[in-house]
């Protein structure tokens, strides 16, 4: 019986490890032009180590504006995550709205949460405490055989 435990367990490890390195998001580099798609998403940007949420994001004239919230989480929910190139100017003024020219992004990352890999491995770690309480734990009913 604990070599049928320690079988069942190394094989869920197996996916759950794979689902760990994978992680639980999805990245995709998107153009300038799909920001106009993605008014639900957090949108970050991420200057010289230092991350800047943003909120009220808005796209007119080549330049990307909105207001700069430093209390929120960069790193919550599904973002839209914004590289400026090194030598890019940001521009914040004192009501805490950055602006930035389209101009001067390198790149554009969306990045979702993945709901199939978060429910696999909900699943998985229902099956194993399932497995470990039925194994250490058996039904009556089975003690005889």
């Amino acid at each position: 019986m604990k070599n049928q435990f320690i079988r069942m367990a190394s094989v869920i490890m197996v996916f759950v490890i794979l689902i760990q390195i994978t992680g639980c998001y999805s990245k995709k580099i998107i153009t300038a032009s799909d920001l106009f798609y993605y008014t639900k998403y957090h949108y970050v940007i991420h200057y010289q180590k230092t991350s800047y949420p943003l909120e009220n994001v808005n796209v007119s004239e080549g330049i990307l504006s909105g207001y700069m919230n430093l209390l929120k989480d960069p790193n919550s929910g599904n973002q839209i995550n914004i590289f400026p190139k090194s030598d890019s100017l940001i521009k914040i003024d004192t009501s805490m709205i950055l602006r930035l020219n389209l101009e001067d992004i390198s790149k554009i990352e969306r990045k979702e949460i993945s709901a199939v890999k978060i429910a696999g491995l909900g699943i998985l770690v229902l099956l194993v405490i399932g497995g470990i309480s039925f194994n250490l734990n058996p039904p009556d009913y089975l003690s005889g055989l």
